[in-house]
């Protein structure tokens, strides 16, 4: 096997070991103060699934267990999608990578197409990368625009990045799974990214 090859298989199963990842195994305790060590499944109707070490499941209440997780399942809530599973940073990236995004509605002609790359950039020419690449092209007539950048957190926010001589730019972005784009939290760039497929 050549190097290239090794490269990408790698970089395969990186990304599959990030987007299959799931929550750790932690105490869960009901308001009768009863524990047990298990790790969050999904999310089922108003009902939660968690399984212990033992692969025995249970389904519950949320209202039936402590404060501190309730709280932590809110916070897990934030990243659920239509099956009920959690996405984690290997989701958010995986739905970035695979396919184009526009940053206007499908048919405004006057989109352009952006394409998150995982190569690495280094986008005010410091000599330090600033993430990975993003291309972007005009719809309309095939113009190609100046890379951007492109990094994301655990929690799945995309930070993107352009350039000019002397001052750096960023938007952030969140995935909105009822709309199936990324939309703008705050800061530069288009108000959303929605998929080109």
């Amino acid at each position: 096997m050549n190097n290239l090859t090794i490269l990408i298989l790698t970089s395969l199963l990186l990304s599959f070991i990030q987007s299959e990842a799931v929550e750790e195994f932690r105490k869960w305790t009901n308001n009768d103060g009863n524990s047990i060590e298990a790790k969050f499944i999904k999310f089922k109707d108003d009902k939660i699934e968690i399984r212990r070490r033992d692969g025995f499941t249970f389904t519950l209440e949320p209202k039936t267990l402590s404060e501190t997780d309730q709280h932590y399942l809110k916070k897990l809530l934030k990243r659920k999608d239509t099956s009920g599973r959690v996405w984690h940073r290997g989701n958010y990236e995986h739905a970035l990578v695979r396919q184009k995004w526009f940053d206007a509605e499908r048919d405004d002609r006057g989109a352009n197409f952006y394409e998150f790359k995982r190569d690495r950039i280094d986008i005010n020419e410091d000599k330090i990368a600033d993430g990975f690449r993003v291309r972007i092209f005009s719809r309309l007539n095939k113009t190609k625009f100046k890379d951007k950048a492109w990094e994301i957190d655990d929690e799945g926010i995309v930070t993107l990045k352009s350039a000019n001589s002397h001052t750096m730019y960023e938007g952030k972005y969140k995935y909105d799974f009822e709309k199936r784009s990324f939309v703008k939290l705050e800061g530069y760039g288009p108000f959303f990214f929605i998929s080109a497929d």
